[in-house]
């Protein structure tokens, strides 16, 4: 089985929280920049993210209070790098 030390473990939940708090920024700074696009256009593509964006950042709530109460760490460390990758991605193309 593989051992994982427990300064190693406490970096990782460190940086998991962290993660997860920047997600939901990023999730947040998208339902705006949807929202506001929606406005304008009055699309149903636009509407879409939005959806999109709100479910999104409901999830992603749920996946913050897991971290912070629950103590399932390892995997969710994962789950939480590759969100925050894949939304600033998103969130810099949807910018320009």
């Amino acid at each position: 089985m593989l051992y994982i030390s427990p300064e190693f473990l406490s970096i990782i939940i460190i940086i998991s929280k962290l993660l997860s708090i920047g997600n939901i920024f990023l999730l947040t700074g998208l339902l705006y920049l949807y929202w506001r696009s929606y406005q304008g256009m009055k699309s149903k593509y636009t509407l879409g993210l939005v959806f999109f964006a709100s479910f999104f950042l409901f999830q992603t709530i749920a996946l913050a209070a897991a971290l912070f109460l629950i103590k399932w760490f390892v995997t969710a460390f994962f789950i939480v790098l590759l969100e925050f990758i894949g939304l600033s991605i998103l969130l810099k193309i949807s910018w320009e």
